[in-house]
């Protein structure tokens, strides 16, 4: 679900989330009301929830006579912590993935997108601190999660599981069996038809106190319709996708061919383009959002030339400045692949350059990142590529080299380190600035929450940081890419995954751990399934394990 939100709000924006408005004008269903009275009649005041809406701050405040306080930002967090023990008609809602507020998704899209990392320090260590010193029950928890579960498989106390429906998640059963007997598993009974019945079951005299504040029997079982959320979804699309449902279904399917290649499945995705194409009259369509979406598509599928057409429609339909800065940075960075794959095209890298460097001035958080990370990247590109002959050779050969021609572009190689070596580290030290100065922007702007291309910024920072012979640093910078390396694996994201693995695999090779750099590289290049520069670098560092092995780098 999170890469389905990452592409929407590539191209929408957070407005898309505008959608989940329609949760704020809900009512309690019967979980929330037995879960607000149940904590009212036996003194627990504290809720931990994963959902966005505030449904169970209203049950709080309807049917007891305590007050519900939402506990979702920075602020809230600290205040929670210094005074939750002090106020006795209070029952705290602590939203662990942020809440819903109109006219503000900029956190909620931060949250969404990287959900699957790490919980901050601000919300993590409260959490760890309940679980300290209370029981907790999860009802009906998915464990879809991986920044929640490991804190909570982590405690002490006792942990009641509701098995909601389906079979127990693996990680789950993994933890029950290390837990010692202080994982409890309620199973669903065949006539339970909501967690409220388990809690009645639970407290005897909590379905008698119900009865006497509200009909339980005319509250529906589930709030809000899924129907109606994915009318809503639709409808705000509408605006961005297309006004038709033609338009709607073309813009649909490169979605879709955008999450297959996400997801590794290439081919799918070329297919799904192709489809897309026989199905449209024109290839370049007044909608800023399919021109962002098709030319982010093809530019990945390698047609780079063609995308930067689609970028440039997309400029021309974009309704606010953020989205004009989008399609321009990404044409700029389409501009940079195109002068990659063709080094004569020097007017695409002075297009690039004064396109990036004016958008590092972005009011944008997420635009300003970006060209931090373009600029990286364009310095580790010389570097580790221009300026080295065999990797230069690789990359226009598409990776085709013969035998006779390896040791010949390894005494070149040998030749260029060593008269060049100096203005390389360079290089590499720049790039880490501009690496650098990307995750920074991402932690002051969302406090602490990682935007897009932060993870990415902090993989090319331990590959630069072990090319320029800060090996200390890379490793400290290797140690916070566990918790990417983690969010990928859970979204499936093989491109991710293979990006993290490849990062270890160049530090080990800088390290002089050559035989764990071959296993992590040969991993990667698997990995990368058919994502051509990710298996030619892969293959550039396996190149230089052979061949560079024992020339001082």
């Amino acid at each position: 679900m999170e890469l389905i939100w990452e592409v929407l709000i590539r191209v929408t924006g957070v407005a898309v989330l505008e959608s989940l408005n329609i949760l704020i004008g809900d009512q309690p269903n019967k979980d929330h009301i037995a879960i607000a009275m149940t904590c009212s009649e036996n003194n627990i005041d504290t809720i931990l929830t994963l959902n966005f809406d505030i449904l169970q701050e209203k049950a709080i405040n309807l049917f007891t006579g305590k007050k519900a306080r939402s506990v979702a930002t920075k602020e809230e967090f600290i205040d929670y912590t210094q005074k939750s023990s002090k106020i006795n008609d209070t029952i705290w809602v602590v939203h662990l993935h942020d809440i819903i507020k109109p006219g503000n998704y900029q956190n909620l899209a931060a949250t969404v997108s990287k959900v699957g990392i790490a919980l901050p320090n601000y919300k993590s260590l409260p959490f760890s601190r309940i679980l300290e010193s209370r029981d907790v029950i999860c009802a009906g928890y998915s464990n879809g999660d991986i920044d929640t579960f490991p804190i909570l498989s982590e405690t002490r106390r006792q942990l009641f599981w509701y098995l909601h429906e389906g079979p127990l998640s693996p990680a789950v059963l993994e933890n029950k069996n290390k837990m010692d007997g202080r994982l409890i598993i309620i199973e669903r009974k065949s006539d339970e038809n909501s967690f409220s019945e388990l809690l009645m079951d639970l407290f005897p005299n909590l379905g008698h106190k119900i009865n006497e504040t509200i009909n339980l029997a005319e509250v529906p079982n589930c709030s809000t319709n899924n129907v109606l959320l994915l009318n809503e979804l639709e409808n705000n699309l509408v605006n961005y996708l297309g006004s038709t449902p033609d338009e709607i279904r073309s813009s649909s399917q490169l979605i879709l061919a955008i999450l297959c290649d996400e997801l590794g499945h290439r081919d799918m995705a070329k297919t799904i383009l192709l489809i897309n194409h026989c199905e449209k009259e024109t290839r370049l369509v007044n909608n800023y959002a399919r021109n962002m979406l098709e030319g982010h598509l093809i530019e990945r599928l390698g047609d780079v030339n063609h995308s930067i057409k689609y970028y440039s429609q997309a400029k021309k339909y974009a309704s606010s400045d953020d989205k004009f800065q989008t399609a321009l940075l990404e044409q700029a960075s389409a501009k940079l692949g195109a002068w990659k794959r063709n080094p004569l095209k020097i007017f695409f890298l002075s297009d690039w350059s004064s396109i990036v460097r004016r958008l590092r001035k972005s009011k944008s958080t997420a635009i300003c990142l970006r060209a931090n990370w373009e600029l990286g990247d364009f310095f580790q590109h010389i570097a580790d590529y221009f300026l080295i002959p065999s990797s230069m050779f690789l990359f226009l050969s598409k990776g085709k080299l013969s035998k006779t021609s390896k040791p010949f572009l390894s005494i070149l190689d040998k030749l260029s380190l060593f008269f060049l070596n100096g203005i390389r580290r360079h290089l590499f030290r720049i790039s880490a600035s501009h690496y650098s100065d990307a995750l920074k922007i991402s932690l002051w702007g969302s406090f602490d929450e990682l935007p897009s291309y932060t993870s990415l910024a902090l993989i090319r920072l331990t590959e630069v940081l072990a090319a320029s012979g800060n090996l200390r640093q890379a490793k400290y910078s290797l140690n916070k890419l566990e918790k990417g390396e983690k969010f990928y694996r859970w979204i499936l994201s093989e491109h991710g995954r293979a990006n993290a693995i490849c990062a270890k695999g160049i530090f080990e090779y800088y390290s002089a751990n050559f035989k764990e750099s071959i296993e992590l590289l040969e991993t990667a290049k698997k990995e990368y399934g058919s994502h051509f520069s990710g298996i030619l670098k892969s293959e550039i560092y396996i190149f230089r394990i052979y061949y560079w092995k024992n020339f001082k780098n």
